[in-house]
């Protein structure tokens, strides 16, 4: 009897900590939708069925456990700090940024801590900044150290290409969007506008790197795409810029 309660006390532990997960990977999901950072709202769509069996496979672990229970603290904070600061969203994002910036030390070791470096990334992409870029690109290197092939990693590498082009470091940035676009083509199928928006930010790096030929290669081939009318209406307007 006793083993059989046990059990069932571990199943619960279990399911709390992965509604805990679904619940704060979903909030970050619904930020980035509602910012328009495609590429963070549709990795996101994309992981969260698979990235959710591989971090519970740490399940039963001390610092996983202490991990979750520190994110749910956490998630709980900005609850009410949202409340707090409905009329300024900067001060939101200035939370964010401070409330997961701790919990990425405070949740080393845990399955916890890709969540956390998510939320991050961000609030920091968000906040924008050359300071806040330059950790952008910080800590997408440091999630891809520990997940250089997870399931969030396609777009943490865009995030990370994102941030170099905000830095005018456009050849970096090229070979990212080019590792996304190509390297990577087929594993996003469900994704269109993922891929389609490696290709325009591919094309703006041609441009900056005045090879324009190069440039209206790339934008032709996401023009004319009803799958990513967004970007294909930016591809329309680069080639105009081009031709005039």
């Amino acid at each position: 009897m006793k083993l059989n309660r046990r059990k069932e006390l571990e199943h619960k532990k279990q399911e709390l900590k992965e509604d805990i997960f679904v619940e704060s990977v979903t909030k970050v999901y619904s930020k980035a939708a509602a910012a328009r950072n495609y590429v963070l709202a549709g990795v996101i769509a994309l992981a969260l069925g698979f990235i959710l069996i591989s971090v519970m496979a740490e399940s039963g672990k001390g610092s996983d456990e202490s991990g979750w229970t520190k994110l749910a603290v956490a998630e709980a904070k900005l609850e009410e700090a949202k409340k707090l600061n409905q009329d300024e969203p900067e001060a939101l994002v200035d939370e964010t940024i401070s409330q997961y910036g701790k919990l990425i030390e405070a949740t080393k070791g845990s399955g916890a801590q890709q969540v956390a470096l998510l939320h991050h990334i961000a609030a920091l992409f968000e906040k924008g900044g050359s300071e806040n870029i330059a950790k952008v690109v910080e800590e997408c290197d440091l999630f891809l150290k520990s997940n250089p092939n997870g399931y969030f990693s396609i777009g943490v590498r865009q995030l990370k290409a994102k941030a170099l082009f905000e830095q005018k470091e456009w050849q970096s940035a090229l070979s990212l969007f080019d590792e996304v676009r190509i390297t990577y083509k087929g594993t996003v199928a469900n994704l269109p506008a993922l891929e389609q928006e490696a290709a325009y930010y591919t094309g703006r790096c041609y441009e900056e790197l005045n090879e324009p030929d190069k440039a209206r290669e790339i934008y032709k081939s996401i023009a004319g795409l009803e799958s990513s009318p967004t970007w294909a209406e930016l591809a329309k307007y680069r080639l105009s810029i081009l031709s005039s």
